[in-house]
């Protein structure tokens, strides 16, 4: 189907600042300055005085979704402070459920506009496509600077502890190469299904290129959570691929391991990167799978105690901390955590939340009347999505603004389309009488 371009729709001066804060601010505390959150609260104030005066209607379920959800968040704060717990940690617990006020700015800032939405798209997939080329010259950086007399990992340390981007790094394969993590990384797995989405779809050279540039970044990333992600988006778009799709899917990965292949003969100590691939299931002799596995027997305890409620928001991991000497609050499991402090009846409830909008994501992409290149977007970010949900099980990413953006952004996705259907047939309809 031919979709109607309308190129004089522009995003936003506001919601081109926000996003782009979003996607390439980092930890949105840019040089140890607020950032995100004083351009949340003033987009969030613009937003609401703009739908006063433009009439501008938020549907009514996602009113009462959000509702839900900050009830489920003030239910866990006062059983916190009524177990005894910090108000402020408490409060600081549930910051990464607020991002879903995003989905009122920017709705309300789109109009409704599918054309300003598939903008965003394009600005986001260029934005990852720049942190890939950072991520990976890093990465090749770090091998090199020690023949020039520059200590890699420090210089990273010092850039890290002076802008407060959202960087982990550290040495890696016997202290060849540096571990190159940023927080918003994890946009790399979503552009790599946008992109996988494109290559299926069209033919164009340029769609495979951006492909081997993410590919590569996820790779120098380091992070074993990434690769676990990009893996499940690639076989989920194969498992859901028609047959003839399927077998380009196959070439591709053919044509990928002819490139990757010799690069993993060249590169140095490759055993070591083969020994960190297949450390992922090792949880007594790598560090952080062992600390994992700490954690869910601490967890495992704490939840017991309080399995129906929770402890609420704010609750440490005391014995953690007793037999790791670090931070009880900082917890890598985050489900598991979300368990400990909301119980069974607060997990029951995100999982209703998220079954709603995947099952309305789905009735979406079967809608008859729904453009080819939005079911064709709504498939790759949902995948993208349970991708990011899966990898979450042993991964914070789902903790902070990032994962929940993420989620935003396909709930964004279906407002506009569904209420561009809706336009649609009642145009169709205006016409017939």
């Amino acid at each position: 189907m031919i979709i109607k371009k309308n190129y004089n729709s522009k995003i936003p001066i506001i919601l081109l600042v926000i996003f782009t804060e979003l996607i390439i601010g980092g930890l949105g505390r840019l040089f140890y300055f607020p950032l995100r959150i004083s351009l949340f609260i003033f987009a969030f104030i613009y937003a609401l005085l703009y739908a006063y005066k433009k009439k501008i209607v938020i549907p009514r379920y996602i009113i009462l979704g959000i509702l839900s959800l900050f009830l489920y968040c003030l239910s866990g704060v006062l059983i916190g402070v009524f177990r005894g717990n910090s108000l402020k940690i408490s409060l600081k617990d549930i910051t990464n459920f607020i991002s879903i006020l995003y989905v009122i700015v920017f709705i309300i800032c789109i109009n409704y506009d599918r054309n300003i939405l598939y903008k965003l798209i394009k600005l986001f997939r260029m934005y990852v496509f720049c942190l890939s080329i950072v991520t990976i010259s890093i990465f090749i950086w770090s091998y090199f600077a020690k023949y020039l007399g520059i200590d890699a990992i420090q210089t990273l340390v010092n850039f890290k502890e002076k802008t407060n981007y959202g960087f982990i790094t550290g040495w890696l394969y016997d202290m060849k190469f540096a571990r190159v993590y940023f927080a918003n990384g994890i946009y790399m797995q979503i552009s790599l299904s946008l992109v996988i989405s494109d290559i299926l779809k069209f033919k164009e050279k340029k769609y495979y290129i951006e492909a081997m540039i993410l590919m590569l970044a996820i790779f120098s990333s380091g992070t074993r959570g990434y690769w676990l992600g990009s893996f499940l988006v690639i076989v989920m778009h194969f498992i859901i691929a028609k047959n003839i799709n399927k077998f380009k899917l196959i070439k591709i990965g053919i044509t990928i391991l002819l490139i990757l292949i010799p690069l993993l003969i060249i590169v140095p100590e490759k055993e070591l990167i083969l020994d960190r691939l297949f450390s992922i299931t090792d949880f007594e002799n790598d560090i952080s799978n062992n600390i994992r596995s700490i954690q869910i027997e601490c967890l495992n305890e704490e939840i017991k105690k309080h399995p129906i409620i929770g402890g609420g928001f704010g609750s440490s991991l005391t014995n953690y901390e007793k037999i790791t000497g670090r931070d009880g609050l900082n917890v890598e499991v985050y489900y598991l955590e979300l368990l400990y402090k909301t119980g069974i009846i607060g997990i029951i409830v995100i999982l209703y939340l998220l079954l709603t909008i995947f099952i309305k994501t789905y009735r979406l992409i079967l809608n008859n009347y729904l453009y080819d290149d939005d079911k064709q977007l709504l498939n790759a970010w949902m995948i993208s999505v349970i991708s990011v949900i899966i990898v979450g099980i042993s991964n914070p990413y789902m903790k902070g603004a990032f994962g929940v953006f993420i989620l935003d952004m396909l709930i964004i996705m279906n407002i506009v389309f569904e209420f561009n259907i809706n336009k649609n047939n009642y145009i169709k309809k205006e016409k017939i009488w």
